[in-house]
């Protein structure tokens, strides 16, 4: 289909999520919240975060960061390789213009 893209999430549904990167190829992997919130001092978000980026790199993927919250949660997004996001740091939320 041209001009489709698909977006999954990487949250904490565990075996499911792998199967739905294993079936669909997308083209947009999120980090979930969930993964995000943390990253800066967890190793083991860190190392997910970096694998999830290395897999998106293989694929042609890309990786959007969700609901960053802190400077350090940035950087760290940024130093594994996220280059989109998302969260109240980089703009809170704003209304649906022209939305019924």
């Amino acid at each position: 289909m041209a001009g489709v893209q698909i977006a999954t999430d990487v949250s904490d549904a565990g075996f499911e999520t792998l199967s739905h990167l294993l079936q669909l190829t997308p083209d947009i992997i999120k980090l979930d919240g969930l993964l995000v919130r943390g990253i800066d001092t967890d190793p083991v978000r860190r190392v997910l975060g970096e694998t999830i980026v290395a897999f998106a790199g293989e694929i042609g993927a890309s990786v959007v960061g969700e609901s960053i919250q802190t400077d350090a949660e940035l950087a760290m997004l940024k130093a594994i390789g996220v280059r989109s996001g998302q969260g109240r740091l980089l703009a809170p939320p704003g209304p649906l213009v022209g939305r019924g």
